[in-house]
């Protein structure tokens, strides 16, 4: 779909880099780093940068283990990068696209391990306690899968996803995890129009749930438009969500992106918005910005957010 303007984008991830101390410990120091997966053409050119917070929240490029930059080059296999886990020695999986994937093991210094570890494509990748979880593209599952061979451990299902995305339908984009095994999902993005279904889902699954393939209802849901923004009396004709987050209490916190075509007919431009919901699917606050301004909250045209936790 043409589309007035660039879109680039970056999924980020803050990660305090613990690395257990046992015979395959790598060498990587202990402080906190963010990778951006920079998509570039969306075809073949895709990277990822690693940046190394410093005193005062100053960021610094870090080369990878042949001393060059960035971190996973343009041309290595990831020609699209989307999504990011982690395990405890430090690795790292990275889907090479959203669409087909595989999703490759790196190391900490920028080593490719396997590009092919699982086969498997999503718009997010996310890890907790030795499990990788992918919104699996093409369908309504969250696949879980064992990071330490790559092993499918079942999956379950978002109520509302088409089962597949042949009839050009809505598809599931945000996905995170909370400490407590929380899950929070999005449904919400078709490239064609911002019409269609929207919903935000919050659930906690068990290791039976992914074994029987447990169907999940949204928490909240509304057509078109995101859930609460009518009754806000927001000003949203229609809108795409995109990554979704949350906090140590539970709120939610989901990008919705009114997007530029609305705007045909006067000046093109589209806003991002931050939405907050409370942990029973409640719109209780909001935030926006034009997207043809300078950022100033560093979500301009942004479609996945992370809020740090300590």
């Amino acid at each position: 779909m043409a589309k007035q303007l660039l879109k680039l984008l970056i999924t980020l991830i803050l990660i305090n880099s613990w690395i257990p101390q046992d015979v395959n410990a790598q060498t990587c120091k202990v402080t906190d780093y963010i990778y951006l997966n920079d998509p570039q053409d969306y075809n073949t050119n895709g990277f990822v940068h690693k940046l190394k917070i410093g005193t005062g929240g100053v960021l610094a490029e870090v080369a990878n283990g042949n001393g060059t930059t960035p971190w996973f080059p343009a041309g290595g296999g990831l020609g699209s990068p989307h999504g990011l886990g982690q395990d405890l020695n430090g690795n790292l999986y990275i889907g090479a696209n959203q669409i087909s994937g595989p999703i490759a093991k790196i190391k900490c210094d920028g080593t490719l391990v396997d590009l092919n570890f699982i086969n498997d494509a999503g718009y997010n990748i996310i890890s907790k306690d030795g499990y990788l979880y992918v919104n699996s593209n093409n369908n309504n599952r969250i696949s879980r899968y064992a990071l330490c061979d790559g092993s499918l451990q079942g999956y379950v299902t978002l109520n509302g996803v088409p089962d597949n995305s042949t009839n050009n339908a809505q598809i599931d984009w945000g996905l995170s995890i909370d400490k407590n095994g929380t899950m929070y999902a999005t449904l919400g993005f078709l490239e064609s129009d911002a019409n269609g279904l929207k919903a935000i889902y919050r659930f906690k699954p068990t290791d039976a749930d992914f074994i029987n393939h447990t169907n999940y209802n949204p928490l909240v849901s509304a057509n078109a438009v995101p859930p609460g923004v009518a009754q806000a009396n927001l000003p949203i004709p229609s809108a795409w969500l995109w990554g979704i987050t949350s906090d140590n209490v539970g709120n939610m916190y989901v990008i919705a992106e009114d997007p530029w075509f609305n705007y045909t007919s006067t000046d093109f431009v589209g806003k991002t918005w931050i939405l907050k919901y409370d942990i029973n699917g409640n719109l209780v606050a909001s935030v926006s910005q034009r997207q043809d301004q300078t950022p100033i909250g560093g979500f301009k045209e942004g479609e996945e957010l992370f809020i740090m936790k300590r």
